[in-house]
């Protein structure tokens, strides 16, 4: 993509990002039209920051990236060097907003941060962000807190933005996996997420009432318990987006974009995956340089959506 100020890297790698480019033109991602349309997109990039990328693979994430106007980014580590880096190669015009780190790694939380990646000639920060303190079960009697109450293991992040006429508030998430609680567990989580944003938008405490909900939520399919947890209070998933996988198998539905239909003008556009794996991977790569490559690129794909925007007033921010 024109205006990226790519990192140093051989020609076979050169060759690698070539490939990307015409898997990403295929992909039909609708152009970016200011006022007009928004192109939301999550992506989850293995352990970025965990150890240090090659500087192929940070080409790759900016020329992925660089595509939408705001890209919800989970696994983010503790070290920001590689994040730095890829902003770099998209321009000065990127910015992000992220969280502090939870947890501890090899714990719940794992070390990660979650974040925005946005262009902000299309989109601004309006000044609220937080992480959101979230319970199933936090006060006993009498105002007690009890001491075995559950909480996410990641502390959903919202953060709200502008876009010409239209203000939001994106929020972002990434669901435990916890492969000894299973789905429930997974449910369980999520369902303590959307009812308190289901709550909160009752209450009209947010900002803005036109709410993103979006990120990793570990679900394996549509018929699962976590997927029904997250429509049960009142988020839509596109039906252009409920048939799309998000994983680079290919096999499940991990990460989602919903919304509040009823609260939100604008029309659902394309959707879709950037689906890079013919350009990095091959069916008959050793495991070994399958894994690391994964670790390289991800082992999710950044699912992404257009919004064609509707409203014509300033809900909260006039200039």
């Amino acid at each position: 993509m024109s205006g990226l100020q790519y990192k140093t890297m051989s020609a076979d790698e050169a060759k690698k990002i070539e490939k990307l480019r015409e898997i990403i033109k295929s992909a039909d991602i609708p152009p970016k039209k200011l006022d007009q349309n928004l192109l939301i997109a999550t992506f989850n990039i293995r352990e970025f920051g965990a150890k240090r990328r090659n500087n192929y693979a940070i080409n790759a994430l900016a020329e992925i990236c660089s595509n939408f106007d705001v890209i919800a980014v989970q696994e983010l580590r503790q070290d920001l060097k590689d994040l730095k880096r890829m902003l770099e190669v998209m321009g000065p015009y990127w910015k992000v907003i992220f969280n502090d780190p939870a947890g501890q790694p090899k714990r719940p939380g794992n070390d990660e941060r979650l974040a925005f990646v946005y262009d902000n000639r299309v989109m601004r920060f309006t000044g609220m962000a937080a992480e959101l303190f979230i319970t199933d079960d936090f006060l006993g009697e009498a105002g007690v807190p009890k001491t075995d109450m559950s909480v996410p293991w990641r502390p959903p992040y919202m953060v709200s933005f502008n876009a010409g006429s239209f203000d939001f508030v994106l929020i972002t998430v990434h669901i435990q996996w916890n492969s000894k609680g299973g789905i429930k567990a997974r449910a369980k989580e999520i369902e303590m997420i959307t009812k308190w944003i289901g709550d909160r938008k009752k209450e009209s405490k947010l900002d803005d009432p036109d709410i993103f909900v979006l990120g990793d939520f570990n679900i394996p399919g549509l018929s699962s318990e976590a997927f029904k947890a997250l429509e049960k209070h009142g988020l839509t998933i596109p039906a252009k987006i409920q048939t799309i996988k998000t994983n680079l198998k290919q096999d499940a539905h991990y990460d989602q974009i919903a919304y509040y239909q009823e609260n939100t003008e604008c029309v659902i556009g394309k959707a879709g995956v950037i689906n890079y794996y013919d350009a990095f991977f091959s069916p008959n790569m050793p495991k070994t340089e399958y894994d690391a490559m994964t670790y390289q690129l991800s082992d999710h794909l950044p699912l992404w959506a257009e919004f064609e925007i509707m409203e014509t007033n300033l809900d909260q921010f006039f200039e």
